[in-house]
């Protein structure tokens, strides 16, 4: 099921927003809402990114692991994945540059004192 939203009803960004319970091959311009009560999820963002393509992601589980991994492009200038826990929280991501790579442009908070500090970057 994939849901569109309208850039002018704000959140969205025109992103299409899908549903996942496995691992996937993000695309660009698409939004993933992950549920990690089954298992760990890996989201593994595209190949070879242009400047100002962009991936959403929202956790409405975070029982299990998930990763979104940076697949050879740099995720804020770091040469590593991204992990984060946080249930309800997610983050618009834009690619900038080979050199910064993706960029959290948009944080999704999880609540009450949740902010970007729940991404943890680790070693690809």
């Amino acid at each position: 099921m994939a849901i569109m939203i309208h850039p002018d009803a704000g959140g969205g960004g025109g992103l299409t927003w899908s549903v996942i319970t496995t691992s996937t091959a993000a695309v660009k311009d698409n939004g993933y809402i992950i549920d990690a009560s089954i298992g760990a999820i890996t989201l593994t963002l595209p190949t070879t990114p242009d400047e100002g393509d962009s991936v959403g992601i929202k956790s409405i589980d975070s029982s299990n692991t998930i990763t979104i991994a940076r697949n050879g492009s740099k995720i804020e200038g770091d040469e590593e994945d991204l992990v984060w826990n946080v249930a309800k929280s997610g983050a618009i991501l834009v690619y900038s540059t080979a050199a910064y790579g993706w960029t959290i442009v948009t944080e999704i908070n999880g609540g009450a004192g949740s902010t970007v500090e729940w991404l943890t970057l680790v070693g690809a």
